[in-house]
């Protein structure tokens, strides 16, 4: 009614009436008196508008428009208070100066405009921690000081600026604070009198004000002062207690913490029977017993007294009270500090499982459910580091996100959840290896570094977080920038116990970059390696808290110590590193996730100085360690495979087995696709030829070729086994069978989810998080799927070895060779695998004596990419790469071979590629080809390459003497395999019916993408050849190409055939291309379109399952098969992609083709694969596509140079 009123009024009074301004002042005066009794914020917006509309009608020099300016700036303050919206705060600040500016000095409410003013400015700092905004604050605090000698309430000026400054020193650490705030509050006790309300309060503030000096000073505590006070007041009680408390913890004296529990308990009787009361009494009481707990006899029972207080107080507050929320999380926060000191890890799970009640309580637009958020979020990354869980480490990532997301920008406490969010990422890190966790950590820090200016109390950890990313990095840029900041830290952390925390922590970083910049950069600096020591010595000596902390820095003692032996090769540093390093792992709790870095250290330690025998097992328990990740475990269990191979210890093919058997891990089926092969390539050079070599070395050639095929083409063998045919397990178990197809089609659509992050962007946090719950789904179905795999494996019969790389003896059709090389520094040789079917007898393997180290495969795979680069080309590059490469090592051989390479700058680039493809059949062709009995023939038989290392690179099939008319191809039609496991996969079976598609791209609007006018003709001679009924045609003017039409086809095509551009992608091998129409046709979409089972129901997925037709895929396209030096054995291209795809037969080429051989090889090659075709009887028979290509290049190299013909090469069956 009252407000109804008001609004008839202003409609009475239209403007310019005179009256009109004071009627929209009561009007809004009345709408403010609602929204305060009732809490209707939808009328604040209202108020505002009538407020502005009110300065705006009086102008200076209108008597009272300073009052309606304060009133307008405290309206925007009230919204503020309401709302959180900063741009309220913003908007007030000018409007509180113009309002002073006009008020005269002796207006009488001159006071209370300083005291709202200095209000607002504070409520602005706390959000941005800009001192000018406190210092404001403070003089008009002072100001109105000097206006109110007389002034009956000096008291509550006397108590806002003692409570300011006490604000300040909190954030500045000024000691003259301090002591004036007390002095205030002393001031303020004195002239308040007993009993008003305001003089208990005051009370408390001279307690913290004394608090906050004696913690920085260590002086003398005093309760003098504090004045009379009634001794049956519990408030006072209350104070006293507090003050008592932290007499306590400075002077450590019982007799304090003694009489101030027993005040407590007094307090606590004299309670009036209302929940508030007693709640302040008894969390005061719990903060005493926790000091006594922290700072006294580390007493548990004061813990347990301070959780059963906690406890107590919940019975006073309502199941669905939000107040019941904050005293949840008070009684987490104990028992998580209990746990700090008792490290037993109920009491962690306790505190987390108090905390997912407490949160529910918290609407999701409640201010203060940040707080529960943020400890549930620590206290659940803190049990990941102590029990390892990752659904633990998931969370809490999750969790800051969460936090973040739902912060208002700017937010006080933003820093913190920043930190936080930080070092979880980094530890994912640390576990997973994925860079891109390492750029969002440093990112982040930089973030919080930047809310916390050189004044604030937290710029020393920022400083100390950002360093160690900075350090992992590795750059040296960064690891300047990491010392500076970690010479900053120290220099902000002066020695002392207040600082100890941090110093310890700038200390043991500041170390550990030094000792990063000597070992990378550095190598001879004796400067940086004694100060990482000597720095590492004084964190040990600060007396770190707990045991874990002290057996970090043991840890990171022996690290440096480590690499100071490797200098000096000093013995004393030889014996403390061991002992450091014993000591520590002694220390580390029995689950710890960092117990393998130890058990690691210690072990390397020992094997280092000779004690093998000790060593070893200690490898090997680290490696079997579970409470860790995959990635850590594999670098330990390759650690151990070093040692143990090199020392021809039997262990060596067990460390050799769990390291392989990790990568199906490290390259999980709950990655997509893009992590999975940068996870694959980058951890598995040279582990499968390694490990074959061991195998070799300790008679064991029962698992050579089983290593091999473990070692290699991980990621593919993990997209295969979503593929693997199920037929048999449906026979055996439908139920088994039903799962794991569910799982499977899971699994393969979650492959190709794509991950980008913007950490820039305002929605970062939220897409992250939805990104991060769908890894978390994924790693669930992983689990699963690995937990399906084992219950298979164990309970049907006959499937014992499920989706395990089988052994040679599996391979019974196929006569396969695998050119490798050892790596080992002290088995630097070749060897040649052969696996033959078993009517010819037994497989074996032969050493490739002429090639002499492995060093002269990477020399001659160095000699090719130098032919085939189209630059000129000059003995003085090829004998650099042979210096570098061989570093003076070499037999006669060797140096042979590299001699048909150079000492002849006429030779032509056609006469290079003739002595490299002679140094080949020397070295690797000719002595397979004898091993095996193989003659010259007119008919010759099949072999399958399948090399592993530089010999990936190099053009085996082609090799030859052709100035005495000797090549492969006499002797045999060679094929290539990217693994075994494609050799066994079922032949050719015969076709009733045939369906081909050609696809041609003669012109492209892309760029850098020339014409193809020979890809014309090219389709002319494959109509020639193929029948019509058999052929769909894509690219002619009639049948315009693009990827939307062409994919269809590639599950329904029998024979498919690109004429097009083709392109590999070093970098990011998944998106090589063959470029269809204005398009790019990329392995990812390939392997995306025919990803699921044969056997799975289309309606139940959105990428359509493969047909049975997919036999033979023409790739006539350039690098259509070339692969990647950095990753040999983890080839990814177009042709291994058909081959994963389905296609049990591929031609491509290995470097770029000459645009007029295409029509003539594909005319050879259809017109042999078609010979004897009927279209109404009689289809052709595929397996001779490798013949057909054989034929079809023995025509084109008797008219054209090698670099046309040696291209050309065939893979699969």
């Amino acid at each position: 009614m009252e407000i109804a009123r008001h609004r008839e009024e202003v409609l009475l009074k239209p403007a310019p009436h005179p009256d009109r301004p004071m009627a929209l002042h009561e009007l809004a005066n009345a709408i403010h008196r609602r929204v305060e009794q009732y809490g209707e914020l939808k009328y604040l917006d209202e108020i505002i508008e009538l407020r502005c509309e009110i300065v705006t009608l009086c102008p200076e020099p209108h008597p009272d428009r300073a009052r309606f300016l304060y009133n307008q700036a405290a309206s925007f303050s009230f919204r503020f208070e309401h709302l959180n919206g900063v741009a309220d705060l913003e908007a007030a600040v000018p409007i509180y100066r113009e309002a002073l500016k006009l008020l005269p000095a002796s207006h009488p409410r001159r006071g209370m405009f300083f005291s709202q003013f200095a209000d607002c400015l504070i409520n602005r700092f706390q959000i941005y921690h800009n001192a000018a905004d406190m210092d404001e604050a403070i003089q008009l605090s002072r100001d109105h000081l000097l206006l109110s000698v007389q002034y009956p309430d000096r008291a509550t000026a006397l108590y806002e600026l003692g409570k300011q400054l006490w604000t300040r020193m909190k954030y500045f650490e000024d000691p003259k604070d301090v002591d004036e705030a007390i002095q205030f509050h002393r001031d303020a006790l004195e002239l308040a009198p007993p009993p008003a309300a305001k003089q208990t309060t005051t009370l408390e503030n001279i307690g913290h004000s004394i608090l906050q000096r004696f913690q920085r000073e260590h002086v003398q505590l005093s309760l003098e002062g504090i004045g009379p006070f009634p001794p049956k007041q519990v408030n006072w009680l209350k104070a006293l207690m507090e003050v008592l408390t932290a007499r306590f913890r400075l002077r450590r004296d019982p007799a304090d913490m003694e009489e101030a529990l027993r005040l407590g308990h007094h307090a606590w009787g004299l309670c009036p029977e209302t929940f508030q009361g007693q709640r302040r009494v008894l969390d005061e009481l719990t903060s005493s017993f926790a000091a006594r707990f922290e700072y006294g006899q580390h007493n548990t029972s004061d813990m347990d007294q301070a959780v059963r207080i906690h406890k107590a107080a919940l019975v006073f507050s309502p199941q669905r009270d939000v107040n019941r929320g904050f005293y949840l999380n008070n009684l987490a926060q104990t028992l998580a500090e209990l746990f700090e000191h008792s490290e037993v890890l109920s009491d962690l799970d306790e505190a987390i499982q108090v905390l997912r009640e407490a949160l529910p309580l918290f609407p999701e637009s409640h201010p203060q459910r940040i707080n529960p958020l943020n400890n549930l979020a620590d206290y659940v990354y803190k049990r990941f580091t102590r029990a390892g869980s990752e659904a633990d480490f998931e969370e809490s990532i999750q969790l800051l996100r969460e936090t973040i997301s739902n912060q208002p920008d700017p937010y006080s406490k933003r820093d913190i959840s920043l930190d936080r969010l930080a070092n979880a990422i980094y530890s994912r890190f640390q576990r997973r290896g994925d860079d891109a966790d390492l750029e969002e950590a440093t990112q982040l820090h930089r973030e919080a570094l930047a809310l916390r200016p050189p004044s604030h109390f937290k710029r020393t950890t920022s400083c100390n977080n950002l360093a160690l990313c900075l350090h992992e990095r590795k750059d040296p840029r960064d690891l300047d920038e990491a010392v500076q900041l970690l010479h900053d830290t120290l220099a902000l952390s002066p020695p002392g116990p207040s600082h100890s925390g941090v110093r310890v922590d700038a200390l043991i970083g500041l170390a550990n970059a030094l000792l990063t910049r000597f070992q990378n950069y550095n190598p001879r600096n004796d400067a940086d390696i004694e100060e990482a020591v000597e720095l590492h010595r004084q964190a040990l000596a600060l007396g770190l808290p707990g045991k874990f902390s002290r057996a970090a820095a043991m840890n990171n003692l022996g690290n440096a110590l480590a690499e100071r032996y490797r200098l000096h090769h000093d013995e004393r540093d030889a014996k403390e590193t061991i002992a450091m390093y014993r000591d520590a792992l002694t220390l580390c709790p029995t689950s710890h996730p960092d117990k393998i870095y130890y058990l690691c250290n210690y072990a390397c330690a020992l094997a280092t100085h000779g004690q093998f025998s000790t060593a070893l097992p200690l490898f090997r328990e680290a490696a079997m360690y579970t409470s860790t990740s995959p990635l850590q475990r594999f670098r330990v269990a390759k650690n151990w495979a070093w040692y143990a191979h090199k020392l021809h210890d039997a262990s060596a093919l067990e460390a050799y087995k769990c390291s392989l058997g990790l990568l199906p891990q490290l390259a999980a089926l709950s990655l997509n696709v893009e992590a999975r092969h940068v996870l694959a390539s980058s951890q598995t050079r040279n582990l499968g030829a390694d490990a074959a070599s061991c195998a070799i070395e300790l008679g064991r050639l029962d698992l050579v070729f089983t290593f091999l095929e473990a070692g290699r083409a991980v990621f593919w063998s993990q997209s295969l086994n979503l593929r693997t045919p199920l037929d048999e397990l449906r026979i055996s178990n439908p139920a088994l069978s039903a799962k794991l197809t569910d799982l499977a089609q899971k699994l393969e659509s979650s492959s190709f989810h794509v991950e980008r992050r913007n950490i820039y962007s305002s929605d970062h946090h939220k897409n992250m998080a939805t990104l991060e719950a769908e890894g978390v789904k994924c790693r669930r179905l992983n689990n699963e799927w690995d937990q399906t795999v084992q219950v298979i494996r164990a309970t049907v019969p006959g499937f014992e070895d499920f989706m395990q790389h089988k052994g040679f003896e599996k391979a019974t059709a196929c006569r396969c060779a695998w050119p490798r090389r050892d790596s080992h520094s002290w088995r630097k040789s070749c060897h040649a695998l052969i696996l033959k079917p078993r009517s010819d007898g037994n497989s074996k393997y032969i050493k490739l004596r002429m090639l002499g180290p492995r060093e002269f495969v990477e020399f001659l795979a160095d000699v090719l990419r130098i032919l085939v680069s189209g630059r000129p080309i000059h003995d003085s590059e090829i004998e650099g790469s042979f210096a570098a490469k061989m570093s003076g090592r070499g037999d006669a051989d060797t140096h042979r071979l590299k001699g048909k390479l150079v000492y002849d700058e006429g030779k032509s680039l056609d006469e290079r590629m003739a002595s490299l493809l002679e140094c080949l059949w020397i070295s690797v062709v000719y002595p397979v080809l004898q091993s095996l009995n193989i003659e010259k023939s007119d008919n010759p038989g099949r072999i399958w390459w399948c090399p592993t290392g530089p010999f990936a690179s190099l053009p085996i099939h082609a090799a030859g003497i052709y100035r005495r008319n000797v090549c492969t191809s006499d002797y045999v039609i060679s094929s290539y395999t990217p693994t075994l496991k494609a050799l066994l996969s079922p032949p050719f079976s015969p076709m009733t019916s045939l369906k081909a598609t050609a696809v041609i791209q003669p012109t492209t609007s892309l760029p850098g993408y020339s014409a193809l006018p020979y890809t014309t003709e090219e389709l002319q001679k494959i109509q020639q050849c193929i029948p019509h009924q058999w052929l769909t045609t894509f690219g002619t003017p009639h049948s315009p190409v693009s990827t939307e039409k062409i994919l269809p086809h590639l599950h329904t095509s029998s024979i498919i055939h690109f004429a097009c551009h083709g392109v590999q992608d070093t970098h990011k091998p998944l998106h090589s291309a063959l470029v269809i129409g204005n398009e790019k046709l990329t392995v990812e979409e390939i392997m995306k379109y025919t990803g699921v089972h044969e056997d799975s129901d289309p309606e139940e997925t959105e990428i359509p399952k493969h047909g049975p037709g997919m036999g033979l895929a023409f790739l006539s396209a350039c690098q259509t098969a070339m692969g990647d030096s950095n990753a040999p054995d983890e080839v990814i291209h177009l042709a291994a992609t058909l081959l994963f795809a389905g296609f049990r037969g591929v031609v491509a080429t290995i470097w770029t083709i000459h645009d007029p051989d295409g029509p003539e090889v594909a005319e050879t090659f259809y017109r042999h694969l078609f010979r004897h075709t009927d279209p109404d009887f009689v289809p052709p028979d595929l397996n001779d596509s490798a013949e057909a290509l054989h034929l079809a290049v023995k025509k084109l190299r008797t008219r054209v140079a090698f670099m046309r013909w040696v291209p050309f090469v065939h893979y699969g069956l």
